[in-house]
């Protein structure tokens, strides 16, 4: 099964670009169809890893890591809604 129909069976929505053949050329550079969508998972950790102490993980127990993680995402979440909220519309 080809894998754009595979992942639409399973429900998701195929990020797969599009194949270049003749009756239908690759779109346009900077046309969002062009290239595959990144997956938001691959963000998020990037943001996380802007956090010294959660990169290099110094805490041993397990509680404290998840306390210093739940304290990152907070000036993520907040920096998420100013931005939004300073765009127009």
């Amino acid at each position: 099964m080809p894998r754009r129909a595979a992942a639409a069976a399973r429900g998701d929505t195929p990020h797969i670009p599009p194949k270049r053949s003749a009756e239908q050329p690759l779109p346009a550079p900077g046309d969002p169809a062009r290239h595959a969508a990144a997956l938001g998972g691959r963000g998020g950790h990037a943001w996380f890893n802007r956090f010294r102490r959660l990169l290099i993980r110094w805490e041993k127990r397990a509680e404290n890591y998840l306390g210093f993680v739940q304290l990152a995402a907070c000036p993520i979440v907040y920096r998420k809604i100013r931005h939004h909220r300073l765009l127009p519309g």
